[in-house]
This record gives structure tokens, sequence and C-alpha cells, in this order.
């Protein structure tokens, strides 16, 4: 029995050995067997070719080199060609130093001291830049001298329209130094209008005294390439003392001493000066005495057309109220309208005293009109 089972289980140890060496065989594929015999090819002679000749890559269309274009911040390949696109650019743009220009204008001084003047002008020097105001250098005018003065604009027609100036005066080199347009008072200011239109010509600055009131800068525009202005423009007449007692008498004249219009086809274009009172010098009339007011030139017959006049008279005792009273300030008894100067020129304007009851006594004016000589009854 014991022999039985030993036969059985060596039986079945050699069967296991048997089935796991079949698995193993399977598992592994078979090796790669070398063909038996190898298919013959027909050999071929080789044919001569040409030569080749080399030749640079061309770009693509769509494909540049980003170093050689302006503004590349890198290290850029060709400089000079860098270099010339840019001004390229710039000169497309119109902001070369080239569009800027400098114009010219002189400053006239007619009064008695040294003036100190400076212009400022605003103005955009690049199309880059934003609109500011100027200064320009310190100018020395000694009496009765003219002075040359340079401002800077661009020269391109649509911002030139649009540069304006304001000259500046001072009796005092440091007052002009230290002068910004925003601290720039009325008194010491002069307003230029469009600086394309005052290129080489004359400003003439004085001084005028007006009442009470502080001494300001007058000043009047001269075209040095206009004929001299005609003398008999001028709006003077006279004024006869026929009171019986010795007054002070002055002249008010509305008008503007400003003359021409610097663009003659736009008849609403006027010149830089406001029309407003002038007073004419103080004169000391004796009793059956006659002087002359003093009027300035109105050149332009449209404007001698509206300028209108008014007297001063004042009684002896009253002489510092003729030098310091302006027309805002006299009395009804005080100021006499002798209407439109243009029908005054040349003329005598006749003072007399009126009683009129208890009340002042009022003074009237007649105007004598002018007496032409006849030459032909003069006998010798």
């Amino acid at each position: 029995m014991m022999k039985y089972s030993l036969l059985k289980i060596c039986f079945l140890v050699i069967s296991a050995l048997v089935l796991h060496s079949c698995a193993y065989k399977k598992a592994t594929p078979p090796p790669a067997q070398k063909p038996l015999v190898q298919a013959q090819t027909p050999q071929v002679a080789p044919q001569p070719t040409p030569p080749v000749t080399a030749t640079p890559a061309q770009p693509s269309a769509d494909t540049s080199d980003i170093t050689t274009k302006p503004g590349f911040l890198g290290k850029s390949t060709n400089p000079e060609k860098e270099a010339k696109a840019v001004v390229e650019s710039m000169a497309r743009q119109g902001d070369t130093e080239s569009r800027r220009r400098n114009l010219t204008f002189y400053i006239q001084n007619v009064s008695g001291i040294t003036l100190y003047a400076t212009c400022f002008s605003y103005v955009k020097l690049h199309r880059s830049q934003n609109w500011r105001w100027r200064k320009s250098e310190v100018i020395e005018i000694p009496p009765k001298s003219k002075a040359p003065c340079t401002i800077q604009f661009r020269d391109d027609f649509i911002d030139s329209r649009h540069t304006f100036a304001a000259l500046a005066v001072f009796p005092d080199h440091a007052q002009a130094d230290d002068v910004t347009y925003e601290i720039l008072r009325d008194e010491n200011k002069l307003d230029l209008d469009q600086v394309i239109e005052i290129e080489n010509k004359t400003v003439q600055v004085g001084i005028e005294r007006y009442g009470f009131r502080e001494a300001f800068y007058d000043y009047n525009f001269v075209d040095d390439k206009e004929k001299p202005i005609n003398l008999h423009a001028e709006l003077d007449f006279f004024v006869q003392n026929k009171m019986g007692k010795p007054i002070f008498v002055t002249g008010f004249i509305y008008a503007k001493k400003a003359k021409g219009r610097w663009i003659s086809a736009e008849d609403a274009k006027d010149d830089m000066s406001v029309w407003r009172f002038y007073k004419t010098k103080v004169l000391r009339l004796e009793s059956d005495q006659t002087g002359l007011i003093d009027v300035d030139s109105i050149v332009p017959q449209r404007d001698r057309s509206y300028v209108r006049g008014y007297l001063g008279v004042f009684d002896e005792e009253n002489e510092q109220d003729a030098h310091l009273k302006t027309y805002e300030l006299l009395s009804d008894q005080e100021r006499i309208s002798i209407g439109t100067l243009s029908k005054r020129q040349g003329r005598t304007i006749v003072l007399e005293v009126e009683k009129y009851g208890v009340s002042n006594d009022i003074i009237e004016f007649t105007v004598k009109p002018i007496r032409w000589i006849d030459f032909t009854k003069i006998v010798r």
C-alpha cells in the first residue's frame, strides 16, 4: 500500500514538470530565419550630374527681421539703417527742427525813460508738445530808440494762426526778469494778438497818465512799409474863454489810438486797441484867451466818424481837480459834450456863462466856423 502511494506521488511530479516545459515553449517566439536565397538586383551605370551653384536663402513674404525696425530695444544689426528710418519717420510727422520759424518785430520807446520789455508767446514748438507760454529774453530799450524782439514758433499754417503774444513792459530790469505771464498786471501788459501779423512791424510804447489813476503803458502799431501819416488827419480844435474869469480846460476824447488793421480784407478784424477815454493836456485860459486841444491822429475814416469829445471846465480855485479828475468823476456842471470831433476839426469852441435863477451858472458853448482868408481882397 505504501509502495503504491510513493509511485503515485512520483507520477504526479513528473507530469507537472512536463506540463510546465510545454507552456514555456509556447510563450517564447521562434527566432527569425534567414532567407536561403538573396534576390539579385540589376546593376545600373551612374549618370553624370550638372554642377549646382549655391544661392542665398530668400526670406518668405510673411517674415522680417525685427531687429532692424525703429524702436527695437535689443541689439540692432544695422544701426545706420535704423537711424535713417527714425529721421524719415519724424520728417513725415513734421516734428523736426526745420519746421520752426523765427519771427522778429521791433519795439520803439517813445517815452522819456529806459524801458525793459519781454515777450510772452503762447506756442508749441513740437507737435507732440502741449501749448504753453514761453518767455523771451529781456530787452533794454533806451529813450527814443528801437530794439528788435525775436520769438520762435512752428511754421505750420494752423499752428501759426493760433499763436498769440503779449508784451510785458517795466521800468526796472529785475521786474521784467522775474515776471511770469500768470502774475503780469494789466498796467504792464500790451496785447499783440496774432504773432504772424506783427512780423517786421514796430510797436511804439509810451507812458500815459489819466487823471488820478496810476500811469500805464500806451502802445501803437506802425508798419514801416506804409506811407507817412497825413498831418490833416489830426482832429485838433480850439477853445476860447468868454466866461470873464480864468479857467482850466482839458479835453476827454473817446477814441482808440492804435491805428490800422492787420488784415484789410476782414473788416471785423480790428487792431488790438480798445475804445476808451483819453485825457488831453490841462490848459489855463485867461479871459478872452484861446488854447489848442491837441487830439492824436485817427487815421481810418471809419474810426474818425465815431470819435467824440468832451470838455472839462474848472474854476481857478479847482486847479487840482482839473489835473486829477477823470471823465467818470466829472459833475454835470464841469462836463460839456461837444459831439463828433470830425465836425469840430479846426474850429473854435467859445465858452460862455448863462445865469439861470438861483441855481448854479450854466456853461454854454458856440462853435465859431473857420475863417478862410480871401486873398483876392488883399490890397497892396
